[in-house]
């Protein structure tokens, strides 16, 4: 019998435990025995008479007779401490935690090499596709270069709500705030700090590349708005939160943040809280995950697959393929064409200081004195060269700056 710790016993705790009293016969040795929780009430000892309940979580991680702790708890560091105690302690370690591995995975990772444990955190980004198992399982004879997509569920709800529903960003946010899909303080997934954790982890699984979080370009969402949807449809495209690492060499150009995406493009046709994720590779051009992102169950179900990953590899069968690793990559900005909206007194200049600062116009329209240009691909430096030439030479006030997505 494979004996299971959990800490934590929310929404996705209790889902956890019940998928797995769901399918005893997918996992007949595998037994969830003992649950950290913040309180102990007599409703939920009488819910689950077989569960040993602690408010202390060392006594999971340092038990001598858990094989397996599964952490759904959240928090960073007094978790990632339980953690660390766990593999020192001889467990294999599940995690659903994208904050907590995009910020301390790479020393547990080393830790559980050290004691020949594994640590599996496949519910820790977009719990309902199976994408961390894909990048490295699936692909063995293969080398990634591009990896990412829709990963946060609550920007892209909010961004469609805006362009289908003709409403505001206040407005889209505060309905998503009451059905329960945003936070109540938000910020951390409409700045992208969210998808900026995932994108770490994505880089971290396909390339072997240990990401510092704030080294990756990231732009929110706050300030999309009907203007620039009506710019983006006139242009045939869609905005969309994309999160996006690709790899030349020993670089790696990552980018997190709302994207023009053509309208007729797979992930400009992915809504709501739907995710996605589109891997390139060096012999197969385009792989597409879809399904849901997050959610109890879609969470829930990603950690049984490491579980039974787990169960495999105690039972000596399962075979994870190591991915060539960049070390510590060189974090670049992406290279994209940009749309760009100025305003300026002398606009009619633009197009002459775009062709001094070899930046290539697709379409430019002016408004009175805001002009909107579409550009052909452009480098972040030569991009930045741009914008400083038309602040300097004609007072213009850069008002936003988008990318748009590479195929």
């Amino acid at each position: 019998m494979i004996r299971i710790g959990m800490l934590g016993f929310g929404t996705v705790g209790r889902s956890v435990y019940d998928l797995l009293q769901a399918h005893t016969e997918s996992f007949p040795d595998m037994q969830i025995v003992s649950v950290a929780v913040r309180q102990i009430t007599e409703q939920r000892m009488a819910l689950y008479p077989t569960v040993q309940f602690t408010t202390n979580p060392d006594t999971i991680v340092t038990a001598s007779d858990i094989d397996v702790v599964i952490e759904v708890m959240g928090g960073q560091t007094e978790t990632y401490r339980y953690l660390r105690r766990a593999l020192h302690s001889g467990k294999h370690v599940i995690t659903a935690n994208k904050d907590l591995i995009a910020t301390y995975g790479e020393t547990l990772q080393k830790i559980a090499s050290a004691h020949q444990l594994t640590l599996l955190y496949g519910a820790s980004v977009a719990g309902g596709i199976p994408i961390l198992d894909a990048l490295t399982n699936l692909l063995p004879g293969d080398e990634t270069m591009q990896v990412g997509g829709i990963i946060n569920g609550t920007s892209n709800f909010i961004l469609t709500q805006m362009s289908d529903a003709a409403m505001n960003y206040d407005d889209a946010l505060a309905l998503a705030q009451r059905m329960g899909i945003a936070e109540a303080n938000p910020v951390n997934d409409v700045a992208g700090f969210d998808a900026r954790y995932k994108l770490a982890i994505l880089a971290k699984t396909a390339f072997g590349a240990n990401v510092v979080t704030t080294q990756i370009p990231t732009q929110g969402i706050q300030e999309i708005n009907a203007t620039l949807l009506d710019d983006a449809k006139r242009l045939g495209y869609v905005i969309k939160p994309l999160a996006v690492a690709r790899r030349t060499g020993q670089e790696l150009a990552m980018t997190v943040g709302p994207h023009l995406v053509p309208a007729a493009h797979l992930l400009g046709k992915i809504d709501n809280v739907q995710n996605a994720v589109q891997v390139k590779t060096r012999n197969i051009q385009d792989l597409v995950f879809t399904g849901p992102g997050a959610g109890a169950k879609p969470t829930a179900s990603a950690v049984l697959s490491d579980l039974a990953i787990v169960h495999d590899i105690v039972c000596g069968r399962q075979l994870v393929h190591e991915k060539p690793s960049l070390q510590q990559p060189v974090i670049i900005g992406t290279a994209a064409g940009r749309y760009i909206r100025v305003t300026a007194p002398a606009t009619y200049e633009i197009d002459a200081i775009a062709q001094a600062n070899q930046i290539g116009i697709k379409t430019m329209w002016v408004r009175s004195h805001r002009a909107t240009i579409l550009t052909d691909t452009v480098s972040p430096a030569t991009l930045a060269r741009f914008e400083a030439a038309l602040q300097q030479q004609i007072g213009a006030k850069i008002e936003i700056v988008l990318p748009v997505y590479q195929e």
